[in-house]
C-alpha cells in the first residue's frame, strides 16, 4: 500500500540549522521525498503529528501550507488508485511533483518535449514537436494512457495516409517518435511494459530511397566550374566540396566553420549533432576553397559568406537561421549541378553520401567509414552504402553476360 506523509529532513540542515519539511512517499518497500519548500529547526517540529509545534512564529500559516500540500498529494494517490494506474514510488513522486496524475499521455509528452529543448536537442525537438502536433489532430487532449492503444495508432497511421498523404517513410518516422515517448514512459514506470501498444502494432513499411551521390568525375566537373567568387553559386559549390573533403560534415557544421577551427594545417571542429570532434588535414583542394573565402585575422569570423557578420542567439533561433540558409544553399546547388552537367537531384546532404560512396569504392572498410561519418550505429552507415551492393552486383553479373556473349561467338566460329 502506498502512503504519503509529512516529515522533517532531519539528516541534513542548512547553515542556520534549519531542516526542510518533506513529503515522504512510500510504495513497494521504496521511499522517496518531495520538498515542500518549508524550513524549520528540529525543536520546532512535532514528529508524531507531522507538523510545526505551536508557539513558534507563523505556525498556523506553515501548518496550513503543509496540510494543503499533503491533502493534494493524497488526492492524487486516491485518483491513481481509482483509475487502477500503475503505482510505484517513481510514478507517485512524479505525479505529486507536477501536481497532476501522470496517467495522461499529453502530460508526459509535453514534459518529455520540454526536456529535449532544455537539453539543447533543438533539431530533434523541432521534429518531435511537429509529430506531436500532427498526432494531436488525430488524437485530441486529454488522452489517458489507457486510451493509447493499437487501435489509436492505426487511426493515426490512417490519418497520415488519407488526410496528409504521407509516405511510408514519413509515417514510420512519426510513429517512431511516439514509440520513443512510450518507451521512455515505461522506463520511468508510468505504464507497465505489458501495456505497450507498439508490441502489437505493425509499423508501416519503409520505401527504398535512392540516395543521390556524385561520382569522382561529377565532383571534378563541379570543382572546375569558373564561378564568380562573390556569387551564391560559388559559395554553395565551395561549401559542398569542403563538406566532401572534410569527411562529409553536415551543413550545420560547415556553415558554422570559423577561422579559429583552422590551424597547424588542420581543420578541427566539434560536430553539432553528436558533439564529437572531426579533424582532417587541409589539402590542396581545401586550400583553394579557403583562399576564395578571403582569409581574415578575426578568428571568430565565419569562413563562409552566409554567416559573415551574423550574430544570433544559441538554441532554437540559431537552428532556424541555419535551416533558412540551408534551404537557400540547396537552391543554388541545383544551379551549380546544372552548370556542371549533373542531372541528379543534388542537395547539400548528398556531399555526405558522395563521401561515403567514394570511400567505399576506394576500398575503405565500412567500420572506418562509420567512424569518419561519426555514425553511432553501423546500420546507419549501411543505409548510406546499400545502393553500392546493387552496383557491385551489376558489375559481377556483367561478367556472366560477357561470358555468355563470348561463348556464343566461339560457337558461331566453330
Amino acid at each position: 500500500m502506498a502512503t504519503v506523509n509529512a516529515t522533517l529532513k532531519s539528516w541534513q540542515s542548512d547553515r542556520n540549522g534549519k531542516h526542510l519539511v518533506m513529503l515522504r512517499i512510500e510504495a513497494s518497500g521504496r521511499t522517496k521525498y518531495v520538498s515542500l519548500g518549508i524550513k524549520v529547526r528540529k525543536s520546532q517540529w512535532n514528529t508524531k503529528k507531522g507538523e510545526v509545534r505551536s508557539g513558534y512564529p507563523h505556525t498556523d500559516v506553515l501548518n496550513d501550507t503543509i496540510r494543503k500540500k499533503l491533502h493534494a498529494a493524497e488526492d492524487i494517490l486516491l485518483r491513481m488508485l481509482r483509475d487502477e494506474d500503475l503505482i510505484t514510488v517513481d510514478t507517485l513522486k512524479t505525479a505529486i511533483s507536477s501536481g497532476s496524475s501522470p496517467t495522461d499521455f499529453w502530460t508526459f509528452a509535453d514534459t518529455w518535449l520540454d526536456e529535449k529543448h532544455r537539453r539543447g536537442q533543438i533539431y530533434y525537438w523541432r521534429r518531435a514537436r511537429a509529430v506531436l502536433r500532427k498526432f494531436e489532430a488525430s488524437a485530441s487532449r486529454p488522452l489517458p494512457w489507457k486510451a493509447f492503444t493499437v487501435r489509436l495508432l492505426k487511426k493515426f497511421d490512417l490519418y497520415m495516409v488519407e488526410v496528409l498523404g504521407n509516405s511510408g517513410n514519413t509515417r514510420s518516422t512519426a510513429l517512431k517518435v511516439l514509440q520513443t515517448i512510450v518507451n521512455e514512459a515505461i522506463r520511468e514506470g508510468q505504464i507497465p511494459p505489458n501495456d505497450n501498444p507498439f508490441a502489437l502494432f505493425r509499423m508501416p513499411e519503409s520505401e527504398p530511397v535512392e540516395r543521390a551521390k556524385l561520382t569522382s568525375e561529377e565532383l571534378a566537373r563541379m570543382e572546375a566550374l569558373d564561378l564568380d567568387a562573390d556569387s551564391w553559386e560559388c559559395v554553395a559549390r565551395d561549401m559542398y566540396l569542403l563538406s566532401f573533403f572534410v569527411r562529409g560534415i553536415r551543413f550545420g557544421d560547415a556553415v558554422r566553420l570559423q577561422w579559429k577551427n583552422i590551424s597547424e594545417g588542420r581543420i578541427s571542429i566539434k560536430t553539432g549533432k553528436t558533439g564529437e570532434f572531426v579533424s582532417t588535414p587541409v589539402t590542396d583542394q581545401i586550400h583553394t576553397i579557403l583562399d576564395r573565402c578571403g582569409r581574415t585575422d578575426n578568428q571568430e569570423e565565419f569562413v563562409f559568406l552566409p554567416l559573415k557578420g551574423v550574430l544570433f542567439e544559441s538554441g532554437e533561433h540559431e537552428v532556424s537561421v541555419v535551416s533558412s540558409i540551408n534551404a537557400r544553399i540547396n537552391k543554388h546547388l541545383k544551379v551549380v549541378a546544372k552548370l556542371a552537367g549533373i542531372e541528379k537531384s543534388v542537395s547539400f546532404h548528398t556531399s555526405r553520401h558522395s563521401f561515403s560512396h567514394q570511400a567505399y569504392k576506394s576500398g575503405v572498410s565500412m567500420k572506418v567509414i562509420q567512424g569518419a561519418l561519426k555514425h553511432s550505429k553501423a546500420s546507419t552507415t549501411d543505409t548510406y552504402l546499400r545502393s553500392l551492393d546493387n552496383e557491385n552486383l551489376d558489375d559481377e553479373l556483367a561478367k556472366v553476360y560477357d561470358r555468355s556473349t563470348t561463348d556464343k561467338k566461339r560457337t558461331n566460329n566453330d
